[in-house]
């Protein structure tokens, strides 16, 4: 017999488990793309690294305004299809899925390279860079991920999702480094990058067709034949939930550094850009606990188990401490580490990293509350919730940026994710409190 206890622990022990797969694989991630930035900052400057970062901005924002993220509609409602062996209705959640994938990322290709004209006369692109958008516009043709990972993570297979991740960076950065050794060029050194995004989405998707084989039945699996459509109820608003939060989580990532290059120029966008990758180090175990934490939230929620809330505190516990010593190093110690690592005429950015340190550290604990929300039916409140801290941030954004310059942007963060976590732990402290009150 399973007690709750036995649960608990089991949930927990998974959880571990999935997130250090996907810890490992990002901090390589991580970790390179900052190795790629730190060559690209000495190799080409401010200037001309302002204007890669640019079209590597345009392009992803592109991306990320026509994608539906189907990744967490895939866990959401294929726990159950999976935990009942509804093997015929798991495909036909999955075939949803990639139809929107497959659409997102055909739309999202052509908008790069159609409206790349448009925005090279507003921005004063030259001929090469016009060049950069067209090869940033073609690999996003492979840019249809949502569904691999949704596969990946219900089978359990996080370990090649984390391998997925870390190997398309490693490929940019051996990429970079051979044009280094060939002369370097803007141009080279974007194919390289380019490079290093393909080989990740076609490994994602790679790695998931191949669970999906190991994991269903051959009858299943091979079958050709629509089975009778069945319905699965709120998966449409689900959808667009999490397409507007993922979206807004897009906008002070990839919005930011266009309103920068448009405000303060195109060496203070490259400056940003490379103290926001910074911060990114201490921010992404929020992303990665997010998705390691919401299989067994959302088993704990249907099984009504009083884990639930113990599993959201321990997690969030587990990667919010380093994140906190990790941001209080940078705020000391952050102009020596920049002069080490990427030279001289970067100290700029210092006070900005610091406040980007402290804006991710806020995020990094309150990370379990959007899984939360979303196993416990108050997704709803908390896109709202974002909505409101996004606004604040881009009201803040524009008004600070104008009133202390590079430094704005990182007291808009801190400012908005603070906001967003208080809010988002009162909602759902309100939900565990009425859920323990229902009868069993």
């Amino acid at each position: 017999m399973i007690t709750k206890a036995t649960g608990e622990r089991a949930a927990a022990h998974s959880t571990r488990r999935n997130f250090g797969y996907l810890l490992a694989g990002r901090i390589v991630a991580a970790l390179t793309n900052f190795a790629v930035l730190a060559i690209l900052a000495r190799e080409l400057g401010s200037a001309a690294l302002g204007i890669l970062v640019l079209l590597h901005s345009y392009s992803i924002v592109l991306k990320e305004l026509v994608s539906f993220k189907p990744e967490e509609a895939v866990v959401k409602f294929g726990v159950a299809c999976v935990d009942s062996g509804d093997h015929h209705r798991l495909k036909q959640l999955l075939r949803r899925c990639l139809r929107l994938d497959v659409i997102a990322a055909s739309i999202s290709s052509f908008a790069v390279i159609a409206l790349a004209g448009p925005a090279g006369h507003i921005a004063g692109w030259q001929s090469q860079h016009f060049d950069i958008a067209l090869v940033f516009g073609g690999v996003l043709l492979l840019s249809g991920t949502g569904t691999g990972k949704g596969v990946l993570r219900l089978n359990g297979h996080y370990a090649e999702l984390g391998l997925a991740t870390a190997l398309g960076p490693l490929l940019r950065l051996l990429a970079t480094a051979l044009v280094v050794i060939h002369g370097g060029g803007l141009f080279n050194f974007a194919l390289a990058w380019a490079a290093g995004m393909a080989i990740e989405y076609l490994l994602i998707n790679g790695f998931a067709w191949r669970s999906y084989r190991r994991t269903q039945p051959r009858s299943v699996a091979s079958e050709d034949v629509e089975q009778r459509s069945q319905e699965f109820t709120g998966l449409r608003r689900f959808l667009w939930v999490t397409y507007w939060q993922s979206s807004l989580d897009l906008l002070p990532s990839h919005l930011p550094v266009l309103m920068i290059g448009g405000m303060l120029g195109s060496t203070d966008a490259g400056l940003f850009r490379i103290a926001w990758e910074i911060a990114q180090l201490l921010a992404k175990p929020a992303m990665l606990l997010r998705s390691a934490v919401l299989p067994d939230l959302a088993r704990l929620w249907r099984d009504a188990d009083p884990a639930f809330i113990r599993l959201c505190l321990k997690s969030a516990a587990l990667v919010s401490a380093p994140a906190v010593a990790l941001a209080l190093v940078v705020q000391f110690a952050g102009a020596p580490l920049v002069d080490l690592i990427l030279g001289q005429g970067y100290e700029a950015m210092v006070p900005l990293l610091a406040l980007l340190a402290m804006a991710a550290a806020v995020e990094v604990a309150s990370a379990t509350l959007r899984p939360a929300g979303y196993v416990s039916n108050t997704s709803d409140a908390m896109l709202w919730i974002q909505v409101g801290a996004t606004v604040v941030y881009f009201v803040a954004f524009i008004f600070l940026t104008r009133l202390t310059g590079l430094s704005g942007p990182g007291w808009a963060a801190l400012l908005s994710r603070s906001l967003e976590g208080l809010l988002a732990l009162w909602v759902m402290v309100i939900a565990w409190l009425n859920h323990r009150r229902r009868p069993c």
